[in-house]
């Protein structure tokens, strides 16, 4: 048996094999919600999303590299220590997916300017994806698909982005209302 793949990033979780069978077990994440970020992302903050830190940066250049033709924008990840450190990368609240005044980004991975850049296209502002949180984080137990019950800093409530998933139109929800239903089960062989 090949061993299993490494945790690709803070959100996501290691697989362990066996080695007993040739199949690994699935990839798996940290549960939605979880604090993710901090000195490795300029302070840019967010909350696991199903194997992605959800923060700005990554609102930021996922809509503008999706939706926009241009070059892409960046969140606090991305910019530079000095542009981030004037920059509240870490508050949130239910504002922060708000789409009346765009998504804030930075234009330039490097160097930021006094002001923010505005995520707009097609006569549409952008507000933040689904899974930026849009809550402070509380202290919460909670139970990692491994069956570890862990307390950790969890957002109960991330933005839903918007009814298309572009960001437009996005909305603070709490991570119950988020959260994917699962596949229905399948429906039973006939005898």
């Amino acid at each position: 048996a090949l061993p299993p793949p490494p945790a690709a990033n803070e959100c996501d979780l290691a697989e362990s094999c066996d080695g007993s069978g040739f199949a690994c077990p699935a990839d798996t994440h940290v549960p939605l919600g979880i604090s993710c970020g901090g000195d490795h992302t300029n302070g840019d903050m967010g909350g696991c999303w199903q194997g992605r830190c959800m923060n700005r940066n990554e609102t930021c250049y996922d809509v503008s590299s999706t939706y926009f033709s241009g070059a892409p924008v960046f969140g606090g990840a991305s910019a530079s220590a000095s542009c981030a450190s004037g920059n509240d990368l870490h508050v949130f609240s239910s504002s922060s997916c708000d789409t009346s005044s765009g998504a804030a980004c930075f234009d330039d991975d490097d160097v930021c300017e006094s002001g923010y850049y505005e995520l707009r296209g097609g006569g549409s502002k952008y507000g933040a994806l689904k899974g930026m949180p849009c809550a402070p984080a509380v202290s919460e137990a909670v139970t990692f698909p491994n069956g570890t019950n862990v307390t950790v800093a969890r957002h109960p409530s991330v933005c839903d982005g918007g009814a298309k998933g572009n960001g437009v139109g996005s909305k603070c929800v709490s991570i119950a209302e988020a959260t994917p239903s699962p596949p229905p089960p399948p429906a039973p062989r006939p005898p």
